[in-house]
This record gives structure tokens, sequence and C-alpha cells, in this order.
């Protein structure tokens, strides 16, 4: 052989021998808080594994092999070549050496370091104090001892955060390029953090078990407070390092990221964008668009309930809308442009993010409010009250911010108590600074209020020195308590069951107003019987916003020449009636019919109207004189009366159903039927599936009541006033700046709430409440009736006035046919009833009164004995 090829060869021996040490060559250590990729268990020994060999190392024994092949396949050289070429190769073995040597002094401080990571140490803790928080439970060990744990935890985390801020300090690769390659140096460091993040982890379930004289000591000022805090100071400054390397060599690397993966950062820039233009023309267009918008609701009436909370959520909106714009831009681009990839920078930007906007929305919408006068509290909002607020909201939103951002970094420990007891002391001048700007206020309000307790008022005379300054807080309270209670009594209002109990809060009140107020008067009277029937029966003013869907209904079905039948549902007084007599005006060829308990007086009815000349009318003649005379419409009202509450009771109904049937085909049937009779009838089945469309009545809102109410005022030319009552705040708008206007829109809304939206119980109350004395009209306030009258009746009663619900007028035949009660039973329930003015007799037969039908009905619905 050769003696350059026998060289050669010892070289290539020599280069893979350095080759396999310098395979213990590790990258330096690195630290990052970016998505974790796995975690090492203890189970996992960092000797075992083989790190990848180095690139540089690779490289050569790749040039050393192919040195070789060159010398195997070439023809024989002289003497002198050879050595030289052995010459060569024994100088590149020398270098491999030389870095060899390096590489391995870096292997062995990266094997101390794996030492570090793997030393099982946590595991151990971790069970420790699983066994320790189970001999607790199990009182066999006391509380104090995680107090002993804890000093051997302590120095740990100690010195495993001054080892990895050290390591930090030699600015490791930290490139979103080294985590996506995992570098063995980006994974090791990471492991690293995951188990001091751990560590931290387990000292908060400690402190969490410990006792309370543990965690007080510890998150206190003293030495054993300032030395926890140091620890988290430490920890915080660490991540904090970490995000401002990572931060930075992420953004220098978005060259190399765009060559690599340049679909992700187009992407993420075009998104970006986007999220800009769409904010710009949304801020351009909102400055004149919002305005608009509510200026057009505002012009097209009718102005229902729904439209004016509409215009009220239109501006307060105009005037919030920034904060809620920066924040749902900054969310959205913090949520889907994220090129560093740092979840931990993400949330707490996010959070930042989110309490500031918060904060910020919070004062200018209570600083609208305030302005508005909404609670009724003051007309305009002075500079340093405005300030106050601010103070006050700011120091919430900053505490708040301070309390997540604590969680997200070292959860709640020292500096956090540190922190709360920075903001509980910051408060106390805000707080005195608040009170001297609200006491003048406050103590003008508490002498207007009529409502106030006369303690608070005998209080509220001190407003000077130490003494008034606690009275002031007494009266904040106060107008606090008012604005809370004003809002959940409004909110109340807007249910039944809210606004019996408002009216029963009220009802003692109201009542004594009421007393002293008539007695006052001058030989006071009620309005005359003649008045009454105006308000109860005036026709000048029809609410065209609650006819509007049913008058359409029935004329679209006419325009498309339906002949089927419509059922027209609703409670007693709701409207049917006054729909029916609309329809009739509007298309002339319709017939009106208003049903009684005889089915034959129906066919008189429709022999007059048809003009039929017979003694006895037949099916026949009525088809006939339908054709004609080309009659397209039948209106028939309250056809709940053919039922009656005796056994076979339907008949009658039933007849009208059997005539309808050999009339069909010739022109549209609507027929109306009170909401308690219907239900019984669809209980019985009759006719099942009968009507092709069912129209259901509802509640007026509180909109359209008050406009009734005012409209036949006007009807009756009664001038009334209302500047003498009293009414409570808590259950009456103070929108209105006259007490003319909101007083007037006090008793309506009382109204309206006792009416339950029923409009001819609400015309009936506001005509007996109202008073004449010397030419002049006053409004009292309206009480509903009281229902312990009720709760005191026995269940014979109850059945009777059941009977009565479900049918709207019976007489006592048919009370005593339907509940099988003896005919004594009956008579004395109704002559309680009576005694009572709960029913009233009308043409023979007894029905609920118009003052007593709501609260009748309401409570045999509490007690399931009718539907509600």
């Amino acid at each position: 052989m050769p003696k350059g090829t026998l060289l050669l060869a010892v070289a290539f021996y020599l280069t893979c021998a350095s080759s396999q040490a310098s395979q213990l060559v590790l990258p330096a250590p690195s630290l990052i808080l970016i998505e974790q990729t796995q975690t090492p268990t203890d189970d996992t020994d960092p000797k075992k594994q083989t790190p990848p060999q180095s690139t540089d190392v690779q490289a050569e024994e790749k040039q050393t092999e192919a040195q070789i092949q060159e010398q195997e396949d070439a023809e024989p050289v002289e003497k002198p070549q050879a050595l030289d070429a052995t010459s060569e190769a024994l100088d590149s073995l020398k270098q491999t050496q030389e870095k060899d040597s390096s590489g391995l002094k870096s292997a062995s401080a990266t094997q101390e370091d794996i030492e570090f990571v793997s030393d099982g140490q946590l595991h151990a803790f971790e069970e420790e104090f699983d066994q320790l928080y189970d001999k607790v439970v199990a009182l066999s060990r006391s509380p104090e001892d995680y107090s002993e744990l804890y000093s051997r935890i302590r120095p740990v985390i100690l010195e495993k955060t001054a080892k990895l801020k050290a390591q930090l300090a030699s600015s490791p690769n930290l490139t979103l390029m080294a985590q996506v390659n995992n570098y063995e140096t980006f994974q090791q460091l990471v492991y690293q953090y995951a188990e001091l993040k751990n560590y931290f982890l387990l000292r908060q379930n400690l402190f969490s078990e410990a006792t309370d004289a543990f965690v007080k000591l510890h998150t206190s000022t003293k030495l054993n407070g300032f030395k926890e805090a140091e620890l988290e100071f430490n920890y915080m400054s660490l991540q904090a390092m970490v995000m401002y390397e990572a931060a930075k060599q992420r953004t220098l690397e978005l060259p190399t990221r765009a060559i690599e993966a340049p679909l992700g950062l187009v992407t993420t820039f075009v998104t970006f964008f986007l999220a800009v233009f769409v904010f710009i023309y949304w801020r351009k267009w909102a400055k004149q668009g919002l305005p608009d918008f509510r200026n057009k609701t505002l012009s097209q009436p009718p102005r229902t309930g729904l439209k004016q909370q509409l215009i009220k959520f239109t501006w307060y909106l105009e005037q919030t809308k920034t904060p809620i714009e920066w924040y749902l831009l900054l969310t959205f681009l913090l949520n889907n442009i994220d090129f560093l990839q740092m979840p931990l920078l993400s949330d707490i930007l996010q959070s930042s993010v989110f309490w500031l906007c918060t904060t910020v929305f919070a004062f200018k919408l209570l600083n609208k409010i305030i302005e508005r006068s909404r609670q009724g509290v003051l007309n305009e909002l002075s500079k340093k009250q405005s300030v106050s607020v601010k103070l006050l909201l700011w120091w919430a939103g900053l505490f708040l911010l301070t309390t997540e951002l604590s969680a997200l970094f070292v959860s709640h420990g020292a500096l956090l108590s540190w922190l709360t007891t920075g903001f509980i002391y910051a408060i106390v001048p805000i707080y005195i600074f608040i009170i001297y700007q609200w006491r003048s206020d406050a103590f003008e309000f508490i002498e207007k209020d009529r409502d106030c307790a006369p303690q608070i008022k005998s209080l509220a005379a001190h407003k000077k020195g130490f003494r008034g300054f606690i009275v002031a807080n007494i009266c904040i309270a106060y107008v606090i308590y008012f604005i809370v209670s004003k809002t959940v009594l409004k909110m109340l209002s807007r249910l039944e069951s809210g606004r019996r109990l408002t009216t029963e809060l009220y009802r003692k009140r109201l009542t004594e107003d009421n007393k002293a107020f008539i007695d006052s008067l001058k030989e006071p009277e009620l309005v005359s019987d003649e008045i009454k029937d105006i308000f109860v029966k005036g026709t000048r003013y029809i609410d065209k916003e609650v006819l509007a869907y049913s008058q359409d209904k029935i004329s679209s079905m006419l325009a498309l020449n339906e002949k089927s039948h419509v059922a027209i549902i609703g409670e007693r007084g709701i409207g049917k009636t006054t729909l029916l007599n609309e329809i009739a005006k509007s298309q002339p060829q319709a017939l009106q019919i208003n049903c009684s308990e005889e089915f034959d007086d129906v066919i008189a009815q429709l022999a007059t109207l048809l003009n039929i000349d017979a003694e006895t009318v037949k099916t026949e003649h009525i088809a006939k004189a339908l054709e004609e005379q080309e009659i397209q419409l039948i209106l028939m009202d309250n056809c709940h009366h053919l039922a009656t509450a005796t056994p076979g009771g339907q008949r009658e109904l039933k007849r009208l159903y059997g005539l309808i049937n050999e009339l069909k085909g010739l022109c549209l049937w609507v027929l109306s039927f009170e909401q308690n009779a219907w239900q019984l009838i669809s209980a019985l089945n009759i006719a099942t599936g009968f009507f092709s469309q069912k129209i259901s009545l509802g509640h007026w809102s509180e909109d359209q009541i008050a406009k009734l109410l005012s409209a036949r005022a006007q009807e009756a030319e009664l001038p009334i006033q209302y500047n003498h009552l009293h009414i409570p705040r808590q259950i009456a708008d103070v929108e209105q700046q006259s007490l003319e206007k909101r007083n007037k829109a006090g008793v309506f809304r009382i109204l309206w709430g006792y009416a339950d939206g029923n409009p001819a119980i609400a015309l009936r109350s506001f005509a007996k409440s109202i008073y004449k004395s010397e030419e002049q009209y006053y409004a009292t306030l309206p009480i509903a009736q009281n229902i312990h009258v009720i709760e005191s009746f026995d269940i014979n009663t109850l059945l009777v006035l059941r009977v009565i619900c479900q049918f709207g007028r019976v007489s006592t035949a048919d009370i005593v046919n339907n509940l099988r009660l003896h005919g004594l039973v009956v008579n004395s329930a109704i002559a309680t009833c009576m005694a009572q003015g709960i029913i009233e007799l009308v043409n023979g037969r007894y029905q609920v009164s118009w003052n007593w039908y709501r609260v009748v009905a309401r409570y045999l619905a509490r007690q399931n004995l009718l539907s509600s």
C-alpha cells in the first residue's frame, strides 16, 4: 500500500474519532415563553439522548471522505504529491481537533444544564405537597407544616431563577426559526422555563393551603414579604427579558421569514390593512351616519316604546363609541395578527386594552347619564365632579388591570398584596374629594325629595365641619340607594309580577295622598256619567298602529279572494270590537253582527242585514242574498257568548259553525272570541282546524296607552290638573323637565302598569280617578284593587269567579249547572262578590266588573284555576 494512502487512512480515522467527540457539543441555552413544544418527564435522562452532530464536523467529515475517494480512484502519483496531500489532511485534522476542544467545553457546560433540568426535585416536591395536603385534610398533619416545605422549595426557586437569568444575559437565539427547527438549545431552555413556571405554580398552591399567618407574613412589608417580593420581581424581570429579546429578534428576522414562508406574512399584512380600512371607514360614516339614523327613526311615526329605546341607544352609542371602536380594532388585531407568536405578550396587551377601554367607556357613559339627568339627581355636571368620577373609574380600572396582570406573571403574592395596599391608600384622598364635590347636590336632593325619611332630612341640616362630612356620606348613600331602587323597580315594572309588587309597595302611600288631597278640595265630586262615557266610548281617536297588522292581514286575504275563516282572539277590552268596526268601515261589502247567547238572534240579524223577508230563514235564503248583494266579508263579534256554562252549552256555537260550513265559498268569515273562552273552546276540541288563520291581539304599550288617555281627555274637553300630585320617583319617569308633564307621565305609567296594557281598564280607571271641584278637574293617583280581599275567599267563591271569567257573562242557573253546587252556595258566593264590587249584573247575567277584572284574572291564574 502506498505511504500516501496509508497516511490518508490514518487521517480519516482520526477525523472520524474527532467527529464522534464533537457530537457532545450543545448550543448555548436560551429561553422562550412561546408555544412550548414538549416538557421532559422525570423519567427522561438527557444524558442518554444522542444530540445531533455539529454541522461543521459533518461537513469536514464528508470533505475528508471525498478526498479519500478521489485518492483511490486517481492514477498513481508521485511521492511528493502524496506527501503534500497528507500534509493538508494533517492540517485539517489539527483544525478539527481545535474545534472539538471548544465543543467539548460547551458540551460540558450544557451537560451541567441538562442535569439542572432533570434533577427530579420538582416531582419530589409535588409528591410531598400532595401527601401533606391529604394528611392536613385528614387532620393528621398541621397546616403549619407547609411553612417547613416552603423553606426547602424557596432556595431551589432562587437558584433556578438566577441560572436562567444568567443564561438569558448572553442573548440566546429566540427566533421563530430556532423554534420551528427544534434547535436543541432552544428546547432545553424551554424545558428549564417550564420547570421554573411549575415551581411558581406549586408555590401558589402552597400559599393557598397555608395558614393565614404564613400568607400574611410572606406578603407583608416585613423582611419575609420583602424577600418574597424580590423573588417575584426577579421572575417577572426574567419574563420581561425574554419578551424584549424575543420581540426584537423575531422582528429582525421578518425578512428571512418572508423568504421562507411568504404567504403567512402576506396574509397577516392584508388582514391588518383591511381591519384598519374598516375601522377608518366606520368612524368616518358613524360621525354623521348615526345622527342621521337617529333623526330618521325619530321622524317616522309612530313612536313606539321599542323605537324610543332604539333612539336612546343610538344616542348613547354616538357619545361613547370611541373606546368601543378602539377595543374592537385592537382585540381583533391581537387575536388575528400575531406575527411574533408570543402568547404571554398577547395576553398582557389584551388585558391592558380591555381594562383601559372599559374604563374610558364607563366614564363616558356615566358622564352622559348624569348630564341627561337620567336618574333625576342633577341637571349638569361640573368640571370638578367630572374629575371626581374620572378619578374613581380610573382607580377601579387600574386596580382590576393590576390584579389581572399579576395573575398572568406571578399570580397572587407579595407584589399584588403591596399593590392592593397602595390602591387602598390611594382611594382615601379620592374618596374625600368625591364627597366634597357631591355633597351640595346630595343635600339639595334630600331637601327636595318628598319621600325621604324625616331622620335623614333632619341630619341634612348639619352641613359644616366633621359632622357635615359624615352627614354628606349618609346623604350620598341615600341618593345612591334611590338611583338603584328606581332602576330595579323600573326593570321589575316590565313584568306583571313586578308591577304588582310596585303597586303593593306604594299602595298605602298613594291611598293616604289621595285621601288627603280629596279632603282638601271644596265639595269634591267625581266626573259625570256623560264624561265617563266619552272616556270609554270615544271615537275621535283610533290608534292606527295597534290595528295595522290585523287590518292588513284581513285586507290581504280579501285581495286574494280567500273564502276562509279567521279567528280574532284577545282578552276583554283589548280592542276586538274596535278592530271589527274599523274593518267594516274600510270594506263596504261587509256585514257586522254582534252575537248574543242565542243562535236564533244571529240568524235574525243576518236576515235583517240581508233584507230577507221570510218567516223562516233558511240557509239557501242567506246564500242567495249573499251572492246577489256580493257580500265579501262577514264580521261576527263576541262569538264566545254562544258557548254557555251549562251541559251541552256548546250547541249554539256548533250551530254557527254548521251555518258557516253550509255557506262556505261565498265570503270571508271573521269571528272574535274572548281569550279565556277561546282557551276553553279549544280544550273541548270544538271544530278543530275550522279556522285557517288565528290573529291574537296583544297588550298595548305604555306609549300607546298614554296617547289614548290624552286623546280621550281632549275629546271630553277636560283641562285636568296634575301639579298637585306627589308621585314616588321610583315608579315614574323623571325625564320630563316640567312638573306638569312629569306628573302626567307618572299617572299614565301607573295606569298602564295597573291595566297591564288593557286600554278599556286604563280608560275606566282614569275616568274614575278624576275629581271636580270649583269648576276645576284634578287627577288623583290610580290605585289597584286590594288583592287581599280575594285571597280571603273560599274555594267555592273562587270557582264561581272562574266560571264567570271563562264565559264572560253567565246566569246563576249556568253557574249551578256547571259546578253542580247547591243554589244556596252559589248565591252566597255571588252575594259576597257583589258586595265587594267584584262582579256586576248586566242584562240579567253576571260579569266581572272592569275595576276588578285584572286583579281577579291574575289571582285565578296564580291559583291554576284559569289559564294565564
